[in-house]
């Protein structure tokens, strides 16, 4: 794995040690966790993503229950949840809502 570390004083791009746990920089010894995670959207910004009202992406969401499970997380002093979609769910939902242009044959 090769990244530019803003932190290492070398400021070289260099290969990452993994020591079984946590990846290392071999310059500055600077160690990170590297966490695969993938990015997750609340409902304020899916319909700025795919172009469409949110009642929309709630009804599709609704007819595709098993493909799209719910999940959560809490927001605010009173927890409030909030349902969030994964980048990859995005995705599907954009594929369902938007269609290729149909090209006119002459």
């Amino acid at each position: 794995m090769k990244r530019r570390d803003p932190r290492c004083s070398s400021g070289k791009t260099e290969p990452y040690v993994y020591d079984g746990y946590r990846l290392r920089c071999p310059s500055c010894q600077y160690s990170f966790l590297p966490l695969p995670v993938e990015p997750a959207f609340d409902m304020r910004v899916v319909p700025a993503l795919i172009p469409c009202s949110f009642e929309q992406i709630k009804n599709r969401l609704k007819k595709f229950k098993a493909e799209f499970p719910a999940r959560y997380r809490s927001e605010g002093r009173s927890r409030r949840r909030i349902r969030v979609l994964l980048a990859s769910e995005v995705v599907k939902l954009r594929g369902l809502m938007i269609r290729p242009a149909k090209v006119k044959a002459a």
